[in-house]
């Protein structure tokens, strides 16, 4: 028991550098198997994930900062800061991705980003809050914050549970909205 606790310990100081060695597999092993999507279509998605992100940098598009892409069931989420121009182009190139069923998006202006500790703080909240709040599979769900906006991601199992999640992020203090892409699995 001492030494998991030491090994936590030791995570959380090296935080920057050994999770991506050691917590890496685990996580992933483990998010496999409790995901609400089968393993093929998990695989699918991060080949299309893969796919749209390798187009949008070899497109080099200007003024398309900060995005993140995600995908669960052939659905694509684009989330970022973008000028109008880079939206038109970020979103026609990635609904030309072999496996991409339908492009969803949330952009935000250029600069929302501006005190990114104020993000990262809200950020850490977000992680505690949807941790510790009850009946909520946190490990099944993503989060991006970008000027206090808080966008949710992921596939859950049942309605109640995507409520109360996005409950439990709108009590942070600084959140200015929700933006919710959690939807119920089969």
């Amino acid at each position: 028991m001492n030494k998991k606790i030491a090994i936590i310990l030791t995570m959380l100081m090296f935080s920057s550098c050994v999770p991506v060695i050691v917590g890496t597999v685990g996580s992933g092993v483990y998010n496999v198997t409790t995901d609400e999507r089968d393993v093929g279509t998990q695989s699918n998605d991060l080949t299309t994930i893969a796919a749209v992100k390798s187009e949008l940098v070899k497109k080099r598009i200007s003024n398309l900062t900060k995005v993140k892409v995600y995908c669960y069931d052939g659905v694509v989420y684009l989330i970022g800061e973008a000028s109008s121009e880079a939206v038109i182009e970020a979103e026609t190139t990635a609904s030309m991705v072999e496996g991409v069923k339908e492009i969803k998006t949330q952009w935000f202006p250029i600069g929302t980003t501006t005190n990114s500790i104020e993000d990262f703080a809200i950020g850490a909240n977000v992680r505690g809050r949807l941790l510790f709040a009850q009946k909520v599979a946190s490990n099944k769900l993503s989060y991006e914050v970008y000027g206090g906006n808080v966008v949710l991601l992921g596939v859950l199992s049942k309605q109640e549970e995507i409520d109360r999640a996005i409950d439990a992020v709108k009590e942070i203090v600084n959140v200015k909205d929700v933006i919710s892409f959690l939807v119920v699995g089969n």
